[in-house]
């Protein structure tokens, strides 16, 4: 899933390493969605998380505009905390 704060959330089941490379075509196509549209997307504050019970889920390098996308462990959404696992342990942390 792609997070870029306060816009776009974009998610894609993937299970193969073409639907890698689907996914990255989507965020090719989304980004020339943006320009053709006279919208920019702020890459820097964009986010890859993947949610995953495997213990080490297969990872691309997913990339807008030539620039690798960051990779994170968990997300803050509207208020709440989302972990790669979706446990929720880093949420019920923050509201102690």
């Amino acid at each position: 899933m792609m997070w870029c704060p306060d816009n776009v959330k974009i998610f894609k089941s993937i299970t193969s390493l073409n639907d890698m490379k689907l996914f990255q075509s989507d965020l090719s196509s989304f980004n020339k969605w943006c320009i053709l549209n006279g919208l920019s997307l702020n890459i820097d504050k964009c986010q890859l998380v993947t949610y995953s019970k495997k213990h080490n889920p297969s990872h691309f390098n997913y990339r807008i505009s030539d620039i690798n996308l960051h990779h994170s462990p968990l997300i803050k959404d509207l208020g709440i905390v989302f972990d790669s696992k979706l446990l929720f342990n880093a949420y019920v942390l923050e509201m102690n």
